[in-house]
């Protein structure tokens, strides 16, 4: 079974086979499409913070499995 990830700029499940990615801070995503690497690349900080949405919550607090392990 393939790792999902959430897609940090839009929220989406993404597969780790064949998905966008970039590293940053040592921490690496996943993204649905070109379009929210994009996004992600030019204001990461935009997006590590979240907002309200609660799937972000690994994001936000640092864990070490970043934004890896399934869709919270």
């Amino acid at each position: 079974m393939p790792t999902t990830w959430v897609d940090p700029v839009c929220g989406m499940s993404v597969e780790s086979s064949g998905a966008h990615r970039t590293a940053f801070n040592t921490v690496e995503y996943r993204f649905c499409s070109k379009m929210c690497l994009r996004a992600f690349r030019e204001r990461p900080g935009r997006y590590l913070k979240g907002g309200d949405d609660p799937r972000f919550e690994r994001i936000r607090e640092g864990s070490p499995d970043g934004p890896k392990g399934g869709t919270p």
